[in-house]
């Protein structure tokens, strides 16, 4: 939650991230994504814009 802040430089200099000690962002992300096989994970669009 970013704290009220009159200005932009005023929010960006009060923001930090509350990231617990033990975290793992793949488990959090990509574990969780497929845990949905249905669901799109990435799509690649090559350079003639062909999907």
């Amino acid at each position: 939650m970013l704290k009220p802040g009159n200005t932009y430089e005023e929010v960006i200099s009060n923001f930090c991230w509350e990231i617990p000690e033990h975290y793992n962002i793949a488990l959090d992300i990509c574990d969780k994504w497929a845990d949905q096989p249905d669901r799109v994970a990435l799509i690649y669009e090559n350079e003639s814009g062909q999907v």
